[in-house]
C-alpha cells in the first residue's frame, strides 16, 4: 500500500502526537483508524449528497461492485447484487 503526506497544523500534529504516544500507536495507525472510524460514521450523509450530487447534474449513480461492498461492510449489512450479478442469475 502506498502512503501519501497529509498536512495538518501544528496543533493538530502534537495532539496526534500525544494521542498516539498514549495509546502505543504510530502516528500513521493512529490517523488510519480515526480517519476510517470518520467516515464510517458519516456513511449516510455520504450516500445522500452523492445522490444528491448526481440528481443536480442529471446523471445516475454507477457504483462499483468493490465500492459496494466496502459501503455494505460499513454497514454491516450485505452488498446488494451487482448487475453483473443479476445478468448471471438469469441466464
Amino acid at each position: 500500500m502506498t502512503t501519501s503526506p497529509i498536512r495538518v497544523s501544528s496543533e493538530t500534529d502534537e495532539r496526534i502526537s500525544q494521542a498516539s504516544a498514549l495509546l502505543g500507536m504510530s502516528k500513521k495507525a493512529f490517523v488510519d483508524e480515526a480517519v476510517n472510524e470518520y467516515v464510517e460514521s458519516r456513511v449516510s450523509q455520504l450516500s445522500i449528497r452523492i445522490k444528491e450530487v448526481a440528481d443536480l447534474f442529471e446523471l445516475p449513480v454507477i457504483v462499483s461492485a468493490s465500492s459496494m461492498e466496502r459501503v455494505a461492510k460499513l454497514n454491516d449489512s450485505p452488498a446488494p447484487p451487482t448487475p453483473a450479478a443479476l445478468q448471471s442469475t438469469r441466464e
